[in-house]
């Protein structure tokens, strides 16, 4: 990927500060359940990228709201807020913070912590998809797996699969058009 891309037009230099649109933005997730696939999502509630004068990225953060979680299965979703589970009640966000973001390959490494459950865990992800789009604007795909033992979620793999895949499909916007 191009970091200077995301310092385009040439009248933006300097540290930039990109929000998450989250009207624009989806947080979704698969994992095994007794054998099938499950998918699901939810809203990105927020998030900010600042890029530094290069126009690489220095740091990220972001907050998904697991307690709107959708898995087009009602009783899922209940079981889903229970404590055995996500416990949703307490802990209905799912939060993620990096300072470690490296460009390989033409792909982004993004290494940081996500905060679930009221349990903290390294995530590493990977911005696969980078697009500048009308008005500003730019349009990343990043996906990451969770163990989901590192959160604490203890089920046999028959019933839960043990790796949650996620994928992040995020609009950003520059600060000054997001407010």
């Amino acid at each position: 990927m191009t970091w200077t891309l995301l310092t385009e037009p040439q009248t933006h230099r300097g540290q930039r500060q990109w929000m998450v649109d989250p009207a624009h933005s989806r947080a979704e997730f698969t994992v095994a359940n007794f054998g099938r696939t499950v998918h699901g999502r939810a809203p990105i509630r927020d998030g900010r990228l600042t890029t530094g004068p290069d126009g690489a990225p220095e740091k990220a953060t972001g907050t998904v709201d697991l307690g709107a979680i959708d898995t087009t299965h009602a009783k899922r979703d209940r079981d889903l807020r229970g404590r055995r589970l996500l416990d949703l009640d307490r802990h209905p966000l799912m939060a993620f913070t990096t300072e470690d973001i490296t460009d390989t390959a033409g792909e982004w490494r993004v290494v940081g912590t996500v905060r679930v459950r009221g349990r903290r865990a390294e995530l590493v992800c990977t911005v696969s998809k980078f697009v500048l789009g009308p008005g500003d604007t730019v349009r990343l795909v990043a996906h990451a797996v969770l163990d989901r033992r590192e959160i604490g979620i203890r089920a046999p793999e028959l019933m839960i699969g043990r790796y949650i895949a996620i994928e992040l499909n995020v609009l950003l916007r520059p600060e000054s058009q997001a407010r």
